[in-house]
């Protein structure tokens, strides 16, 4: 292949990757989803949410990341039970408007919600993962030892 058309390729290969990309994101991917499903959280005693926002930078997504490994790792048996439930939602799109209002949110977060019937009954702002970015391990003791505790779970 000559070097022009490798390139050409390549660019291609870029602008179909980047509008599919944001065809997810418009769609409800993985930057705001299509919201809690009311029959999941229902059945829930806790819901772990990431908020996230239109922007995102690489720590944001770091965070995401780490949020999730911790959720799968030390929390399989509750997301596979349906006890614990887990969701990223874009804090700046209007149908999660409420949620920056109940749970007081100025920045992106992780909030553990505890549930009954679906409802919120209590709930922490996990605010010191932007302290905790940059220590993988302190994040993921921090985040195991919130979430246990809404869980009723020993440590």
């Amino acid at each position: 292949m000559k070097p022009k058309n490798a390139v050409t390729a390549a660019l291609l290969c870029f602008v179909f990757g980047s509008v599919a990309y944001m065809a997810l994101r418009e769609d409800g991917g993985a930057n705001g989803g299509g919201g809690p499903d009311p029959a999941e959280l229902a059945r829930a005693d806790v819901a772990v949410y990431f908020f996230d926002a239109d922007i995102r930078c690489s720590t944001c997504l770091a965070m995401e990341a780490y949020t999730k490994e911790v959720l799968e790792t030390r929390f399989s048996a509750e997301l596979a039970s349906g006890s614990l439930v887990f969701y990223t939602l874009n804090m700046e799109r209007p149908e999660n408007e409420h949620h920056v209002d109940e749970f007081k949110l100025f920045a992106k977060s992780v909030v553990v919600v505890e549930l009954e019937a679906g409802a919120a009954v209590r709930h922490v702002n996990l605010e010191k993962i932007w302290e905790l970015a940059g220590d993988k391990p302190g994040y993921f003791a921090y985040l195991e030892a919130n979430i246990r505790e809404y869980l009723g779970a020993p440590p």
